[in-house]
């Protein structure tokens, strides 16, 4: 498991639907999958890509 450092905003979007914000350090670059591992939040749509890019 990468070491990584994490820092996530959550906002209130409405009283439904919640937005996060969540910037890290990562140490490998890539495309990497995120997401959950609750069936119905999957469902939901909670699952995407991210492309780690070097600064």
């Amino acid at each position: 498991m990468p070491l990584f450092s994490i820092y996530i905003v959550l906002l209130e979007y409405s009283h439904l639907t919640y937005v996060g914000i969540a910037e890290f350090n990562y140490p490998h670059t890539g495309n990497f999958m995120f997401h959950s591992h609750i069936n119905e939040f999957s469902d939901l749509g909670w699952m995407g890509l991210f492309d780690v890019v070097k600064k």
